[in-house]
């Protein structure tokens, strides 16, 4: 049976617990796994006590013996085998080296005859599994590496150690309940000018005039609570009156406020991993978000998928972080469309401000929704095509043609023209050596140490 088979039939069967021990970060239980031996030590001597055979006292004895033995050694190894991982570096951008170190102690006079490494991590592409045997009062090291090859949020663990005695009598399995977070951040693309928003009016109204980034003290109105509004923005009175939180709205001193709203509407989307219309939508988003920011405007990110996520709008590099962060999460969902997308950031977005909206959809029916919502002729707009074709002329140039006959700013681009920057954030961190001509190899680069602070706080 190989080890695929094996992981998962231990993981699905009910396994008959006999032994648990539980610490604050690690739980080991030794299961019974061969039923076979204590049903012919129980039948075995049944028939002793009846007939007083020397046979069945015999085959009682020697089964009784191995139980003990088998339990004994498995006892050990709950009690004496102990693991570590440590997460030696970290990736901060797609195409970064991470490197763990695993160390195995066996505290016990007893040999581990094999112990199965079972990783849990969400990296994709990433396996740290392995068996190793561990002699009596022996320890062992090794490192894994891997390549992160998409942007997440994942988790390094938690991981499982297996054993068991050498009868195959019982199972040891110790579940290791450490999890670090690993952020991996899109990449960046080059945006081509047409798509960076210009001073431009919708009625009597200008948007991006100025670059006076705060809110005024002044609120004139109030809106429903949404995930990521400050609590210091709650206006207790509605909230009270209501029964429901809601938050003040802001009237704007700034005129170069933009949001930005990728569509999350998976149905919309096609392709699949680097090349999907998913990946291109938070390149672009990420790379004209740094633009804006670049530019001193106060940019902010609404996302829904299965629920409403509000970045405020902020100026500079903290926020880029922050948006990064928030789009390294990202995942489109067939629960929502572009109408609903847009009509709950009208509940959002103060007037004056203008929202960008990036979307690989040819389906206009959002725009009658749009021009029904109480905020339109306040709320600038502007939409970005995505264009998964290599035709021209397209099918999103027709769609594009009657949006701006409606009376929306729309600009549209090819998603292959979207090509990431290979180390957007700096040189791509990696193990790499050099020979010298006396045969020597040294260091040249190494993967960038893990921190904390920079991927956030081990749980």
């Amino acid at each position: 049976m190989d080890m695929t088979n094996r992981k998962s039939q231990v993981g699905s069967r009910h396994p008959t617990i006999i032994y648990r021990l539980e610490s604050s970060s690690s739980m080991t239980t030794i299961e019974l796994q061969n039923f076979a031996f204590p049903t012919l030590f129980l039948v075995s001597l049944m028939i002793y006590l009846f007939t007083l055979s020397g046979v069945a006292a015999l085959t009682s004895f020697t089964l009784g013996f191995l139980l003990s033995v088998a339990y004994l050694w498995s006892y050990k190894m709950a009690k004496g085998v102990h693991g570590e991982r440590i997460l030696l570096s970290a990736a901060v951008q797609v195409g970064d080296e991470i490197e763990e170190q695993f160390v195995l102690t066996n505290e016990s006079y007893l040999p581990v005859i094999w112990a199965e490494i079972f990783d849990r991590s969400t990296l994709p592409g990433y396996n740290a599994s392995m068996v190793v045997a561990l002699g009596s009062n022996g320890s062992r090291k090794w490192s894994n590496n891997g390549i992160c090859s998409l942007r997440g949020v994942y988790t390094m663990g938690p991981w499982e150690i297996h054993m068991g005695d050498p009868f195959g009598i019982f199972f040891v399995r110790q579940v290791i309940q450490d999890k670090r977070e690993l952020v991996v951040y899109p990449p960046l693309a080059e945006v081509p000018a047409e798509l960076i928003p210009q001073s431009s009016s919708h009625g009597d109204t200008k948007f991006l005039q100025s670059f006076f980034q705060v809110d005024s003290t002044q609120a004139f109105t109030t809106r429903a609570y949404v995930q990521g509004d400050p609590s210091r923005h709650i206006h207790w009175r509605t909230t009270a009156r209501r029964g429901d939180l809601f938050v003040k709205g802001f009237e704007p001193e700034s005129r170069s406020i933009v949001w930005i709203l990728p569509d999350c509407d998976a149905r919309v989307h096609t392709g699949s991993s680097l090349d999907s219309t998913e990946e291109k939508m938070v390149i672009l988003v990420a790379s004209l978000a740094k633009r804006l920011l670049d530019t001193g405007i106060c940019v902010g990110l609404l996302s829904h998928t299965d629920r409403v996520s509000v970045l405020e709008p902020s100026p500079g590099l903290a926020q880029f972080w922050r948006i990064l962060r928030a789009l390294s999460s990202l995942r489109a969902t067939p629960s929502v469309n572009l109408a609903s997308q847009l009509s709950r950031s009208a509940s959002v977005v103060s007037p004056g401000t203008l929202l960008v909206a990036v979307t690989p959809s040819t389906d206009i029916k959002w725009v009658e929704a749009w021009k029904k919502i109480p905020q339109f002729g306040a709320i600038g707009l502007q939409i970005i095509l995505l264009d998964p074709t290599r035709d021209t002329p397209s099918k999103v140039d027709h769609t594009a043609r009657r949006l701006k006959s409606t009376g929306v700013q729309t600009r549209s681009i090819k998603t292959h023209h979207i090509e990431p920057v290979v180390g957007s954030y700096g040189e791509l961190r990696r193990w790499e050596f050099k020979i010298l001509p006396i045969g020597k190899a040294i260091v040249v680069q190494r993967p960038r140490p893990y921190s904390p602070e920079l991927q956030g706080k081990k749980r």
